[in-house]
């Protein structure tokens, strides 16, 4: 899957625009994956740090990188339902 946005600057794809273009910036990736995670097990706990090059998914002991082009900084945590966004 080519790490290219379909879309320019800092905005983002959603995870169904980035599966069904199947193309996307490490950003939209982590985003894929996680939704991926979490529908198949409501109970994970996904944490995504973006920053400027990069991007970083773990959960449940498991961490995946991904590059990314766009010039984001932030901390996602989800769990249970709930989500927290620093940065």
């Amino acid at each position: 899957m080519p790490d290219e946005s379909i879309y320019d600057d800092n905005r983002l794809a959603q995870p169904d625009e980035v599966w069904n273009f199947r193309r996307g910036d490490g950003i939209e990736k982590a985003f894929l994956l996680a939704n991926y995670i979490l529908q198949r097990d409501n109970t994970a706990t996904v944490s995504i740090e973006i920053r400027p090059g990069g991007v970083r998914l773990e959960s449940n002991g498991n961490s995946f990188a991904f590059s990314s082009r766009k010039s984001l900084h932030k901390r996602i945590q989800i769990s249970a339902g709930t989500y927290l966004i620093e940065g």
